[in-house]
């Protein structure tokens, strides 16, 4: 939520949406201003392998689901895991952004 705010004060003139796995959408509840994130901005649902989506959108009618995004075998968090693990995860972000997301997760 404070990454979104602080998105949303720099650079006004734009529109944030939040994307989670299906995963986070099951727990989305036990976040942390759950409900103001879903009132001021758009969020994103992304499959997950075994994860059943049909309950979660009656559950949220007002949420993107990508029901045919292509699924990776390596969630946000393994991804943050392994950098701070000193683990080389360059496979799994963008070479223009790599060394500030390293640099985030490892400091």
């Amino acid at each position: 939520m404070n990454t979104l705010q602080a998105l949303q004060r720099t650079y006004p003139e734009h529109r944030f949406s939040l994307i989670i796995g299906a995963d986070n959408l099951a727990i989305f509840r036990k976040w942390k201003d759950w409900e103001t994130i879903l009132k001021d901005y758009a969020l994103i649902v992304y499959p997950r392998k075994g994860e059943e989506t049909e309950q979660l959108q009656r559950a949220y009618p007002a949420v993107t689901f990508l029901p045919d995004a292509p699924l990776h075998p390596i969630s946000s968090t393994e991804i943050r895991q392994g950098i701070r693990q000193g683990k080389d995860m360059q496979e799994w972000i963008p070479q223009s952004i790599y060394s500030e997301v390293k640099k985030a997760y490892r400091d």
